[in-house]
């Protein structure tokens, strides 16, 4: 429950930044006459499953679909919010949202949440840290084969489906798309008849965790405040920022001022 009550925190404050950020009426048709400042609302959906997507490529015209599939959920908790595309502004005018200024800046948002969240979890003395990738926090008292293991839905229906089409003597990477749809359809559908046998995801999981030695534990310790000063703080964050910065321009010559501002955001993951 306090884990969830920090994505929650951490969520709400992520969507007031939306919101503050994108939250103007567009005057005029297509917004030509600029637009407004004005209040927005959304509603949040919490979700604790996972299930697998998996990336599939059409052969004949090399597009790439995310495709659904039946197969059974790993845990995940995580928030879907509906974003209403409706604006009132301080005069009463009624307008649409300004998405254009949405336009490059999801990545950004999703880095304002990371560090939001890392702030949360250090409030309640859930130890955490970047992931690989350096763009998001993860809890560091969950060892990684854990996490790893949970995490295999979108691995197993991909390897079922390539050992299915093998069997056919058929090559997986040159097969068209609708094929590789039915094929995938049919390698979760049998993952999640395996994996249910008549019990909830939840019951599953837990025995998983018992198999693998995992003790279901409280992860809560000792609050911790953000190391050293303010100003020490926004230094690191700089220099993480600089770091990251200086990838990019080793192949572009023009770095977007979102793509900044979305590596600033990342810096203060870590110091909160």
């Amino acid at each position: 429950a306090a884990i969830w009550h920090a994505i929650d925190r951490a969520n709400d404050a992520t969507m007031l930044y939306v919101a503050r950020e994108i939250g103007f009426a567009r005057r005029g048709h297509g917004g030509e006459d600029g637009a407004n400042p004005g209040e927005v609302a959304w509603v949040s959906f919490r979700h604790d499953t996972a299930r697998p997507t998996v990336e599939a490529r059409d052969a004949g015209t090399g597009q790439t679909y995310l495709i659904d599939t039946p197969a059974g959920g790993d845990p995940h908790a995580h928030i879907h919010n509906a974003l209403f595309n409706v604006v009132v502004t301080e005069e009463g005018h009624v307008g649409s949202l300004d998405t254009k200024r949405l336009r490059s800046r999801v990545h950004e948002f999703g880095a304002y949440f990371q560090a939001q969240l890392a702030d949360e979890l250090r409030r309640i003395g859930i130890a955490q840290r970047y992931d690989a990738n350096e763009q998001a926090t993860v809890i560091s008292a969950v060892p990684p084969d854990i996490s790893d293991f949970f995490s295999k839905g979108r691995r197993n229906v991909i390897r079922a489906a390539k050992e299915y089409a093998a069997a056919e003597g058929a090559d997986w990477a040159h097969m068209p798309i609708d094929r590789k749809r039915r094929i995938l359809s049919m390698a979760g559908l049998a993952a999640r008849l395996d994996k249910d046998k008549g019990t909830s995801d939840h019951e599953i999981w837990r025995e998983q965790a018992r198999r693998l030695g995992w003790e279901e534990k409280s992860l809560l310790g000792t609050p911790a405040a953000p190391v050293g000063t303010r100003e020490q703080r926004y230094d690191i964050a700089y220099r993480f920022a600089a770091r990251h910065l200086a990838r990019e321009f080793e192949t572009a010559a023009v770095i977007d001022h979102d793509k900044l501002r979305t590596y600033a955001a990342r810096g203060l993951i870590g110091t909160g």
